[in-house]
């Protein structure tokens, strides 16, 4: 398998997972829109707790850290699509209240 046809398939899985991930946003609870992010969290956690033991604490725990937060890359950006795509039904929210009251 190419690198091209590796990458090409890895760039439409992210795809799909930030349209998913704007789609259970735009859902009218809130709680569907935290699921991937609740998930990238776990694997993130996962991650650092699976972080191998070798040299010292110090050299452990910088380990660790590193691994936890390069893994919660994805988090941030899916609860910043939530935050983005919430914010703006509020907005909108807000808006057709006014329209209402002016009626």
């Amino acid at each position: 398998m190419s690198i091209t046809f590796t990458l090409l398939i890895l760039l439409i899985g992210a795809l799909v997972l930030l349209g998913l991930q704007v789609a259970l946003c735009l859902l009218k609870p809130v709680w569907p829109g935290l699921v991937l992010p609740a998930l990238c969290l776990g694997y993130a956690v996962f991650m650092a707790m699976n972080v191998a033991a070798v040299g010292s604490l110090l050299e452990s725990a910088v380990t660790m850290a590193l691994t936890f937060l390069l893994c919660n890359v994805p988090t941030v950006i899916l609860l910043l699509i939530f935050l983005l795509c919430r914010k703006g039904r509020s907005s909108k929210k807000q808006l057709d209240k006014m329209n209402i009251q002016d009626l």
